[in-house]
């Protein structure tokens, strides 16, 4: 019975963002009934099973912990383990968008994804056309009234760089 325990636990892995904290406590419920067994791995040995049984998304997080001196506790790791699943789910690198959003509208939960969506496309910068031509900024000299592919100033630079005629010949 306890070797099955040990390779349950050993073989336990968090398969995306969401329910960090139920999987960890599900790693330390089954590290003490190893107790009974006189089989209970240390503390740190169950941090670093647990650190090895998170998802890619929290590699980020798995590099700072190892170079950070000091080591956590199983209770220490599950709260930044909280803290980091928040912030993917935040930053939206978690879980796909059609299970993310499928899971918070389980729960009730906002459509707040969507309106970050939209704000997105809102700062987008529009194709520079003849509507808004006059508004338009060089990139090259940055004035205003004209791009960079019309600049006099980005013409003459290139005819004396000699690249002028090489740009004409590969574009046709």
């Amino acid at each position: 019975m306890g070797g099955t325990i040990m390779s349950e636990l050993c073989a336990m892995r968090l398969t995306g963002i969401g329910g960090t904290r139920q999987h960890i406590m599900k790693m330390r419920d089954l590290s003490s009934q190893l107790k009974s067994f006189d089989m209970e791995p240390t503390e740190q040995f169950l941090v670093q099973l647990i650190l090895n049984s998170l998802p890619p998304q929290f590699d980020a997080f798995k590099v700072s912990y190892n170079t950070y001196r000091e080591k956590w506790s199983v209770d220490e790791l599950l709260s930044m383990c909280v803290q980091e699943e928040t912030r993917l789910l935040m930053s939206g690198k978690g879980a796909p968008k059609e299970a993310h959003l499928g899971e918070s509208s389980n729960r009730g939960g906002s459509k707040k994804g969507n309106k970050d969506d939209k704000k997105k496309r809102k700062r987008r910068i529009p194709p520079a056309t003849a509507l808004n031509k006059k508004d338009a900024k060089c990139f090259f000299c940055k004035k205003k009234g004209h791009m960079k592919n019309e600049c006099s100033k980005r013409k003459a630079w290139l005819e004396r760089k000699g690249l002028l005629n090489k740009q004409a010949t590969t574009s046709e």
